[in-house]
């Protein structure tokens, strides 16, 4: 997805009315210890994908309760809604979904997955929830160049496809699973990368999380996935031997 209009940039979509979860992100005051950083990211990204643009974004940094980290930022002499922006802005053009050419039920199923992802911004504002955010999008990008909920990825490239240190990538995959979001069908093994499936959470769960503190638990085996050469479902590619497409990010 294109960004456009240098002087007032936003993605070349229509632009369209927020979701009501972005529209109660921005009415409502942050909870006590919430990531106020991450809040600001959810709601930005939620504007992005409905087309709005920096004006929009700088008019609600002005007085929407929820974005009241830039106004303190501001006091202090930091002014960090425009990077705020361009960073959510960024996000959302490269995860955007590029429409397939065909239909499959795996597409369908991408789609719930990602609707489920962007159902309840204000789950990804827990710590660590902004990097788990980011690399179910990339997960989703590169499942649907694939056509397969079941991929053969490693850190390194999970990594570079999400804008996030493998490390991290590799902390977060457990909490992900721990929320069932992706589970872990075979663990990595000398050159072979770990193969993951994704998942669409149970409602209850996905609503009520464990409070696990950023923290992932522990897993029996190791190690959690390998930085070595990525394949997906055991290519390089959507088709035998041909390299992913650029769009994924990977």
């Amino acid at each position: 997805m294109r960004i456009v209009d240098p002087a007032d940039p936003r993605l070349d979509r229509p632009r369209r009315a927020l979701t009501d979860t972005t529209r109660a992100l921005l009415e409502a005051a942050p909870e006590p210890g919430a990531d106020r950083s991450a809040l600001v990211h959810s709601i930005f990204l939620g504007m992005a994908r409905a087309g709005h643009s920096l004006a929009d974004a700088r008019a609600a940094a002005a007085t929407a309760p929820g974005l009241v980290r830039l106004r303190e930022d501001r006091a202090r002499g930091r002014e960090d809604t425009d990077r705020q922006w361009r960073r959510a802005l960024d996000t959302a053009a490269h995860f955007a979904p590029a429409p397939p050419s065909t239909r499959a039920p795996v597409d369908d199923e991408l789609d719930r997955i990602e609707a489920a992802i962007g159902s309840e911004p204000a789950h990804w504002a827990r710590p660590g929830g902004a990097s788990d955010e980011r690399i179910l999008y990339a997960l989703v990008a590169i499942a649907r160049a694939a056509r397969t909920r079941t991929l053969d990825i490693d850190c390194r490239r999970l990594a570079q496809a999400a804008a996030v240190d493998a490390s991290t990538v590799s902390r977060r995959l457990r909490v992900l699973a721990h929320d069932s979001w992706v589970t872990r069908i075979r663990a990595g093994s000398g050159t072979r990368a770990a193969t993951w499936h994704l998942e669409l959470p149970p409602w209850r769960r996905y609503r009520f999380p464990l409070q696990h503190k950023g923290n992932p638990p522990p897993l029996r085996d190791t190690p959690l996935c390998w930085l070595t050469t990525p394949t997906i479902c055991g290519r390089t590619g959507p088709g035998s031997g041909a390299p992913l497409p650029a769009s994924t990010g990977l």
